[in-house]
């Protein structure tokens, strides 16, 4: 019996133990997120209530969103920042930034930020730009560098809320970055400079990317 004869059971068997192991993590993994959102469901019904009081400024509200547990924060986080994801309303970005600064503890944030989940690792991005971690920008531009494409497209959010100097070049680099929504990419180059917005306007218009000593 030749070599490859008696290896052939062998590498079936693991490449059926492989492919088994990565259909159970694919099956645990939705599980794990199907859970996560039904708890956010009922954070949701509990809070929300809490959270619309707090950006009507009811200090009570925020007191009571401040003392909320750690294991409730992220939740929280993505039900006070995701609908400014769509909605720049002046007012609520101000309340949400005071309200965020009231919860926030870096040494969680810095946990989330090596989380496996993705959703962790964008929720907790968004935060930090809102609340202009600035000594958090290098570990923000890091994360254009994701796997995830939410979590890219997250660290570019918070890159644009910073308002620190040093994340324009990174904001300016991905702006030809095809992996990232261009909408975004053109909100967040926006938020920090409307001339060199315009500018990418302009080269979208006639087919061309956007270049960079434009936005010098």
């Amino acid at each position: 019996m030749s070599v490859v004869s008696q290896m052939t059971p062998l590498l079936l068997t693991v490449g059926i133990a492989l492919a088994l192991a990565m259909l159970s993590a694919v099956v645990l993994e939705r599980a794990l997120y199907a859970a996560g959102q039904r708890r956010r469901r009922s954070l949701e019904r509990r809070f929300m209530p809490v959270i619309e009081r707090a950006l009507a400024g009811c200090d009570a509200a925020m007191r009571e969103l401040a003392a909320s547990p750690r294991r409730h924060q992220i939740t929280l986080f993505q039900l006070l920042i995701e609908p400014l994801v769509e909605v720049r309303d002046r007012h609520r970005v101000a309340r949400t930034r005071i309200i965020v600064r009231s919860m926030f503890v870096m040494r969680t944030a810095d946990r989330y930020l090596r989380s496996w989940w993705w959703w962790r690792r964008a929720t907790i991005l968004r935060a930090l730009g809102l609340i202009r971690v600035k000594h958090r920008t290098a570990r923000i531009i890091a994360a254009l560098d994701d796997p995830h494409p939410d979590v890219r497209a997250a660290a570019l959010d918070a890159l644009a809320d910073l308002k620190d100097p040093a994340s324009l070049k990174a904001i300016v680099a991905r702006m030809n970055d095809a992996s990232l929504p261009w909408e975004r990419r053109l909100a967040a180059l926006a938020r920090r400079s409307r001339s060199a917005a315009r500018q990418m306007l302009w080269e979208r218009a006639r087919g061309g990317p956007m270049k960079r000593q434009a936005l010098r």
